[in-house]
């Protein structure tokens, strides 16, 4: 290792993920906020905002 590289610092940004992306923005694949009941998203492109039942996780029988 040379010694450039030793002055580098690395800063991780976490990233705060949504529990759930509503309907709308699980159709276009876009980032939801997560607000509820309508998500600034969908509030501020006039779409009715959705949340859909939670799926089962972990292998749990449907």
């Amino acid at each position: 290792m040379n010694a450039a590289n030793d002055n580098l610092t690395v800063h991780k940004v976490s990233v705060q993920r949504t529990r759930q992306a509503c309907a709308p923005c699980r159709r276009k694949k876009a980032r939801c906020p997560g607000e509820r009941p309508t998500c600034s998203l969908c509030q501020r492109l006039g779409q009715r905002c959705s949340y859909n039942a939670r799926r089962a996780v972990n292998g749990a029988a449907s």
